[in-house]
């Protein structure tokens, strides 16, 4: 096996007396474990920083053992390890991308996506384009999951898809009109209009319900046992700093 492909690197785990195991996440190939030799020496680490993108070259060896990665960087992205936001978001998107994806299943599109968020937020983005940026990465991460919600008409009236719908149902995920809500619209989660239209304006309350709406999804559909609750923690800082930035 011989892949050269690029790479946003997920994890690093130190191996041996100067080696490395990395998870990465390749545009065409998914995600791979892989063994870096001299990962520890400072030139290595300069280029080994989660959420970086990357040039990599992997080679298989024996059955059993992990193939050697050489990574070379593309855009290190330093505004990522100075920014308070930044680095809330990185151990939540490395960690949910390594958890949730299977090994070796392509999602390029999805690749894109957190490809252009990482790009935004080393930017320092200001922070409602910061918790926009990440609710629109959220909804499209449970779409490729086949976890998406279903905008599409209100569960109740049939009413399809526009301004009218306002909330989701946490249980099933698809949309109900307001009218559809009556009486029931404190068991129901808002659903932002900028969710449904990319146009349309979002203010705070939009971004914190935007962001309510994923979590929640992702917390029952994707995240379960300790390592899910790890994750959680991680997206508590991310909510909590955005909520002072909004």
């Amino acid at each position: 096996m011989r892949i050269q492909d690029d790479a946003l690197l997920l994890s690093v785990r130190p191996s041996g007396e100067n080696g490395a195991v990395v998870r990465l996440f390749l545009r065409q190939h998914g995600v791979r474990a892989a063994y870096v030799h001299g990962a520890r020496s400072r030139s290595r680490r300069a280029v080994l920083q989660p959420g970086g993108l990357l040039s990599a070259e992997i080679e298989g060896r024996s059955e059993g053992r992990l193939p050697i990665a050489r990574l070379e960087s593309q855009r290190a992205r330093d505004g990522l390890m100075t920014g308070a936001l930044p680095l809330a978001v990185i151990p939540w998107l490395t960690g949910i991308l390594a958890g949730a994806l299977a090994e070796g299943d392509p999602h390029a599109d999805l690749f894109g996506r957190a490809d252009a968020l990482l790009d935004l937020l080393a930017l320092g983005p200001d922070g409602p384009v910061a918790a926009r940026a990440l609710a629109e990465f959220e909804a499209s991460l449970l779409a490729e999951l086949g976890f998406a919600l279903d905008l599409s008409e209100c569960a109740v009236t049939g009413a399809v898809t526009g301004t009218q719908l306002a909330y989701v149902s946490p249980r099933t995920g698809r949309a109900v009109t307001q009218e559809g809500a009556a009486g029931y619209e404190a068991r129901l989660l808002p659903l932002p209009a900028f969710l449904l239209d990319r146009a349309a304006p979002a203010g705070r309350d939009d971004l914190l319900a935007a962001l309510r709406l994923t979590r929640h999804f992702l917390v029952k559909d994707i995240l379960a046992g300790q390592r899910g609750a790890h994750l959680e923690k991680a997206r508590d800082l991310i909510d909590a700093r955005l909520a002072r930035l909004l």
